[in-house]
C-alpha cells in the first residue's frame, strides 16, 4: 500500500504497513468484507490507512487524546488500559501503542473482552532485543527504544534527539509469553524496519539499518509485527 508523506512520517514508514498487510493476507482475510475494527491508540493517519485497507469495514478509533483522534470518522475518547465499549470487534489494531502505556496487561485484558470469538489482535511495537540495542548494551549505553525517564534522554549520546516515551518495550519471547497469559495465540510474526526519521537516526545510518534489517532474523529486527488470535 502506498502512503502519503504525512502518513509515512506519522505511522513510521511504509514497510511496517506492507508487512502488516501481507500478514493479514496470509490468513486468507477478506479485505472487502464488512468487519468491525477497533484502532486502539489510533489517529487520523492510521484511520486513513485502515479505511483504504478495509474499505467496507466499520472502524472505531480509540485514543485518550481528542486532538490525536480527531479526523477519523468515528473516534472514542478513552484510555487503552481501561475501556469498556459494550461491543465486540473482529480485529483490534495496536499500532505502536503498547510501548507507550504503563500497563500492557490491562490493554490485553480489555482487548480480549472486546474481541469476538477467534477475533484477532494486530500489534506493531519496537523490539527490545533488536541488533542495535544489543550493541548499545554491550558498550554500556542506554537502549535506543526504552526510556527510564519520561522527561530526559540519558545514558546514550547517540539517541538524545529521540523522544523519550517508551515504558513497556518487549522482545518477541516476552511479548509472546504475555499474550499467552491473556489467552492469545500468536499466529503470525514478522520483523520490520522503522521509517527513516525514527529509531536511532536517519542519514547514513539509515542505509546500514536497512541492509541489516533485510538480512537479520525477525528477533533481531528493530520492529515486531504480531498477529494474535483470541483463544477461549
Amino acid at each position: 500500500m502506498k502512503l502519503t508523506e504525512n502518513e509515512k512520517i506519522n505511522i513510521t514508514g511504509e514497510e511496517k504497513i506492507n508487512v502488516m498487510e501481507k500478514g493479514l493476507a496470509s490468513l486468507k482475510l477478506n479485505f472487502e468484507e464488512k468487519l468491525k475494527i477497533l484502532d486502539a491508540g489510533g489517529t487520523k493517519y492510521t484511520y486513513s490507512v485502515l479505511s483504504r485497507m478495509f474499505p467496507k469495514s466499520d472502524i472505531d478509533t480509540l485514543n485518550i487524546s481528542e486532538s490525536e483522534a480527531s479526523g477519523s470518522k468515528k473516534h472514542i475518547i478513552a484510555d487503552a488500559q481501561k475501556f469498556d465499549l459494550h461491543q465486540k470487534y473482529d480485529i483490534i489494531f495496536a499500532n505502536d501503542l503498547i510501548e507507550h502505556i504503563p500497563s500492557p496487561d490491562a490493554f490485553f485484558e480489555c482487548s480480549f473482552n472486546h474481541l469476538k470469538e477467534n477475533g484477532i489482535l494486530v500489534i506493531t511495537t519496537p523490539n527490545l532485543a533488536c541488533w542495535y540495542n544489543r550493541v548499545f548494551l554491550l558498550l554500556g549505553y542506554s537502549l535506543a527504544n526504552y526510556s527510564a525517564s519520561l522527561k530526559h534522554r540519558t545514558g546514550n549520546p547517540f539517541i538524545r534527539q529521540l523522544p523519550n516515551e517508551h515504558k513497556s518495550v518487549f522482545n518477541f519471547m516476552g511479548l509472546n509469553d504475555l499474550l499467552k497469559i491473556y489467552h492469545f495465540k500468536v499466529i503470525y510474526a514478522k520483523g520490520f524496519t522503522y521509517g527513516a526519521t525514527h529509531q536511532v537516526s536517519a542519514g547514513k545510518f539509515r542505509r546500514i539499518r536497512k541492509v541489516l534489517n533485510s538480512t537479520l532474523p525477525m528477533r533481531l529486527k528493530e520492529g515486531l509485527m504480531i498477529i494474535a488470535k483470541r483463544m477461549e
